[in-house]
């Protein structure tokens, strides 16, 4: 068998009337016609657009289920060229030792192999005789010709050395004949691999297919000691949403944290987040409306939501809380917000949602792999947007609330206690002397500040009242 790798170079996309996936299939039909060739498409790494592996200790069984998986994967219509991906046996010489006989005579199953080494392939370079040229060395292989492989009597009568000194012929310490064997073999984890790849049909994504395969009566009834693993793009997209959920919590955790640091409160950060659920209804809007399914681009667009959909919240927040610290009530604050807040949202919105669009349209080159991301970040804008106008407001009305009653309830169970002679005799005691002074000096009027005169002492010269006149003596 032998395998080649056609390399099809297709014109601009803007100079050409069929995409990639058009020209696929006739590609296919092309290489079709052709007897006895077996052909698909990979990607830049050499795999194919889908594939899983299925491992076991034993070859024949991970050889006949990935067969019987592939035959079921053909009769799907959601997978387009399907194939195991094993090696095809080939013809092949295979040497049998016979270990009594090899015994009797003292030699080792590794004489044999470096006799038959050598004479099919040549010895290693190390024990190889060199041919001086000048300064250099040219190594001197001695081996079979490889028609002389064809006769199996010239290999019968190859000299395996005894223990003795002396020589036998190969045939009397080994049997000697042909048979058919793997032409390669592939291990993942030192066990035996075969992969079994295959590309989407159109309008089908990765995890659809990962999510058909697992389903099929050849992956669920596997035989003993075979199993089945993604590799590939498969296994990368498997392990993105394994992270995704970690790195979405890990990022709205910091975010939570110096939104409390910034405003001083819990509820508030509590507000402004509440508008990142409002966004995945977008993007899930979207991606129905295109008839886009959810793959890696798209949870790389609902990363990059998440902090342009909090930047609108906290414009409305902020603006409210200043409105209220200078004494505006807060209804008023909340509708002021929303009423000098809602021209900036709605036209960085509008900006990025613009900007996205030419992403979205799939133009360029490569243009089909950003669209699911940009149309997941288009949906979740302007959703999340005009959701956040209604929704924050009210909300902020509400966590503000609670947070005014929830800091009244800890101020009075924190409340200091009161004095025990107090309450056992109901009567305030009585202030001390010096304080009772302090207090008499400061209703005097006329008493200067001494506080004032400490911290400002050219301001408090300049405000003191003008010193009485005192009457004359008689």
């Amino acid at each position: 068998m032998r395998r080649a790798a056609l390399t099809i170079n297709l014109t601009r996309k803007f100079e050409r009337t069929r995409s990639q996936a058009q020209l696929e299939p006739i590609i296919d039909a092309k290489l079709a016609a052709i007897p006895d060739i077996r052909s698909y498409y990979v990607n830049d790494r050499g795999e194919r657009e889908l594939s899983v592996g299925i491992l076991g200790d034993d070859g024949a069984k991970v050889s006949a289920a990935a067969a019987d998986l592939e035959a079921q994967m053909r009769r799907d219509p959601i997978f387009a060229n399907p194939s195991a991906m094993a090696s095809f046996a080939r013809p092949e010489i295979r040497i049998v030792p016979r270990l009594d006989k090899a015994a009797d005579l003292a030699i080792a199953p590794d004489a044999i192999s470096e006799t038959v080494r050598v004479a099919t392939i040549g010895d290693v370079g190390a024990n190889l005789a060199k041919f001086n040229v000048g300064t250099r060395q040219v190594p001197i292989r001695v081996e079979l010709r490889e028609s002389a492989r064809q006769d199996l009597s010239t290999i019968r009568n190859l000299r395996v050395t005894t223990g003795t000194g002396a020589s036998v012929p190969l045939d009397s310490v080994a049997d000697i004949g042909f048979g058919q064997g793997p032409s390669t073999i592939d291990r993942y984890d030192r066990e035996r691999l075969v992969k079994v790849g295959t590309s989407m049909a159109p309008g089908f994504e990765i995890g659809q297919g990962s999510e058909r395969i697992m389903s099929l009566p050849a992956v669920k009834n596997l035989p003993p000691g075979v199993r089945i693993q993604e590799v590939g793009d498969a296994e990368i997209q498997g392990e993105v949403f394994a992270g995704f959920a970690s790195a979405m919590s890990a990022g709205i955790m910091m975010v939570l944290v110096v939104l409390i640091l910034l405003f001083g409160s819990v509820f508030l950060p509590l507000t402004i987040l509440a508008s990142l659920p409002l966004s995945v209804g977008g993007v899930v809007g979207a991606l129905l409306l295109t008839h886009t399914a959810i793959s890696m681009p798209v949870v790389i667009g609902i990363l990059m939501l998440m902090g342009i959909v909090t930047k609108n919240s906290i414009m409305l927040v902020d603006f409210a809380v200043e409105q209220e610290k200078h004494g505006m009530p807060q209804t008023e604050a909340i509708i002021d917000a929303g009423r000098k807040r809602a021209r900036p949202i709605i036209m960085t919105t509008l900006a990025m949602a613009a900007g996205m669009v030419p992403a979205a349209m799939a133009t360029g080159e490569g243009g089909e792999f950003r669209a699911p991301m940009a149309i997941a970040v288009i949906g979740g804008l302007l959703v999340s947007t005009v959701l956040s106008l209604i929704f924050i407001p009210s909300l902020y009305t509400l966590m503000d609330d609670l947070s005014h009653t929830v800091g009244r309830l800890f101020r009075w169970l924190v409340r200091p206690n009161a004095s025990d002679d107090g309450d056992a005799t109901g009567e305030v005691p009585a202030a001390p002397a010096h304080a009772v002074a302090a207090d008499a000096t400061q209703d005097e009027p006329d008493a200067p500040s001494w506080r004032r005169v400490t911290e400002f002492p050219q301001r408090a010269k300049d405000e003191l009242p003008p010193p009485k006149m005192q009457p004359a003596a008689e």
